[in-house]
């Protein structure tokens, strides 16, 4: 091939790749600004990367999701399948929660019903350790996947339990009857367990592609420390298929896009 040819081919190459470029940019940006928009609820974790400047590693209560026994899915949820996880507003600052999983995109429109698209990474049988606490006068109820000895053990006794969710702890520790924390990283509660029993559960675990979002280089660790004291939410647009990007997240009332 000649020089002249050559940089012909070379030429083409580059402005190839160059409007590849251009397209995935836009295209997405065309899902962000059409998508249905929903808020959730997320935990940052590990928060540098050497090589791209700092990134939000991101984990949310939906990407554990119990499958029911009764449900018809019970066999039908496998790994590298796709599942579909339907959303519900709570009505308090706009973010929405996890309310069931199927295994077929469900037949409202996304604008109707606003669900999420996944594929299942696996699945674990395993046990739920479900507690029936008192904390400061009130009765509620948090389950937990761990938990280190019988759950006959635990009653009468008081416990601090780290939550990944409103209703689901990452860890249960026992504490002094005079302690007051804090207990562990992020929100906890303390309280005296009522009642407590195991239960075998099936567990798939999602990845929805949103679990990191870029920042502004040196902001990763204000990101954590802000999610320490108040937490984070992220902004997602829902294609018509379910498939979500995130589009800003916000910390403590402040929108990093």
């Amino acid at each position: 091939m000649s020089g002249k040819r050559y940089n012909i081919a070379f030429l083409a190459l580059v402005l190839l790749q160059a409007g590849l470029l251009l397209y995935i940019v836009a295209y997405r940006q065309h899902w962000a600004d059409t998508g249905v928009k929903v808020l959730v609820k997320a935990s940052p974790v590990d928060p540098r990367s050497l090589m791209r400047g700092d990134y939000v590693r991101l984990d949310y209560g939906f990407t554990r999701m119990k499958i029911e026994p009764g449900s018809g899915l019970d066999g039908r949820i496998h790994r590298g399948g796709k599942v579909y996880v339907t959303l519900e507003g709570d009505g308090e600052g706009g973010l929405y929660n996890a309310t069931g999983i199927q295994g077929s995109m469900p037949s409202a429109t996304i604008h109707v019903v606003p669900f999420m698209q996944g594929r299942v990474e696996y699945v674990r049988k395993d046990n739920e350790y479900l507690f029936v606490i008192e904390e400061e006068g009130k009765t509620r109820t948090v389950t937990s996947p761990w938990f280190s000895g019988s759950p006959s053990s635990a009653i009468g006794r008081k416990y601090a339990f780290c939550l990944r969710t409103d209703t689901e702890a990452r860890s249960v520790d026992e504490v002094d009857m005079g302690s007051s924390g804090p207990f562990c990283r992020g929100t906890s509660i303390v309280g005296t367990v009522l009642d407590a029993k195991v239960e075998k559960t099936e567990t798939a675990y999602i990845d929805y592609g949103i679990d990191s979002y870029f920042v502004a280089e040196g902001t990763g660790r204000a990101l954590e420390r802000m999610r320490d004291n108040g937490g984070l939410d992220v902004e997602l647009s829902l294609r018509s298929d379910g498939k979500a990007i995130i589009t800003a997240i916000i910390a403590n009332g402040t929108r990093i896009e």
